[in-house]
């Protein structure tokens, strides 16, 4: 299918645009790239299988089996965050006496869960 240069309606069959009535020889139209889409949505997304590389999240070289013993034993005072690089929490944790001991409970809950991360948002898996 052929387009006019001037309007680019479809020219058939003939040297002349019907819309326009051009008299210049009708050009075929070169495709126009179509820009990447920002969002895929969930459904269009290709699924991981056993053939496709697997992306492998980086991790803390930060000892877990370290901070939870800090946690469990020091964690009122903050020694795990200190560890884990997070010093303005860790301070935190030694003014409130571990945010009354919930805090402290839930670090060391975390922290035996996998889910403690370091001061660059690591995770700290490693036992």
């Amino acid at each position: 299918m052929n387009y006019c240069p001037n309007c680019g309606a479809s020219i058939t069959g003939t040297n002349f645009c019907p819309n326009c009535g051009g008299g210049q020889q009708a050009q075929p139209q070169q495709p126009q790239p179509q820009p990447a889409p920002a969002y895929v949505p969930a459904a269009q997304q290709v699924p991981y299988t056993a053939q496709s590389p697997q992306y492998v999240a980086p991790i803390s070289p930060l000892s877990r089996t370290a901070a939870l013993l800090l946690a469990i034993f020091l964690g009122f005072l903050g020694v795990h965050r200190f560890y884990a690089g997070k010093v303005g929490t860790g301070i935190l944790m030694i003014f409130t006496v571990g945010g009354l001991g919930i805090w402290w409970l839930i670090d060391v809950i975390i922290i035996a869960c996998g889910g403690f991360r370091d001061k660059s948002s690591l995770l700290i898996t490693q036992w």
